[in-house]
């Protein structure tokens, strides 16, 4: 039954990209560093950056993937020192901080696309270790405010948990022309499982 959920929602996700034109021109990617985000020395450093932007505080969290910045989350404040929703990017993780042995749950609530789309189809994937000393990617599908993970704990201690969400927009501009947003984001968890 989980596999058949699994297919579904890997079908979903498969129809949701071929049916967008495969054009360079028509996918936009929210992670790309634009120069006018920060100066030079903001963005040479990892982890969160605050700054102002347009006269409105906004905050970057910036990882080093495969020797790349990247802009991992995005939170823009209005002239209230509110979030403003429409043009932020960031999430949250639930996980607890003692896991017991065996199957634990997590919670990811994605804060992306507050603007209209057609479709949407997110997933966090989780690398597990399995008793048998298996390794596998799961990924899990659901709805992006409550979007649950499973994670696996194969043996007592401290562990870190490895999470990557990825998320896929269909939606058109003013002129009615579909392109496609792929948003891909990490997280990494310490918690402690107990023996």
């Amino acid at each position: 039954m989980f596999r058949k959920f699994l297919f579904g929602c890997s079908l979903l996700v498969l129809l949701v990209q071929v049916s967008c034109k495969e054009d360079q021109s028509d996918q936009k990617s929210e992670n790309e560093l634009e120069p006018k985000t920060a100066s030079t020395t903001d963005i040479l450093k990892e982890g969160w950056q605050e700054f102002q932007e347009n006269g409105n505080r906004t905050k970057i969290e910036i990882l080093n993937i495969s020797d790349s910045l990247f802009v991992n989350q995005k939170i823009i404040f209005d002239n209230k020192d509110q979030i403003d929703s429409i043009n932020s990017k960031f999430f949250t993780i639930k996980v607890p901080d003692t896991l017991t042995q065996g199957p634990n749950k997590g919670i990811a609530e994605l804060y992306t696309f507050n603007k209209p789309f057609e479709s949407r189809a997110s997933s966090v994937i989780i690398e597990n270790k399995y008793p048998d000393g298996s390794i596998v990617k799961d990924t899990f599908f659901g709805n992006p405010e409550n979007l649950e993970f499973g994670i696996y704990a194969s043996e007592g201690g401290d562990k870190q948990i490895k999470g990557e969400i990825s998320e896929i927009l269909l939606a058109k501009d003013e002129e009615g022309n579909g392109y496609k947003i792929k948003v891909t984001s990490f997280f990494t968890e310490h918690v402690y499982v107990k023996e």
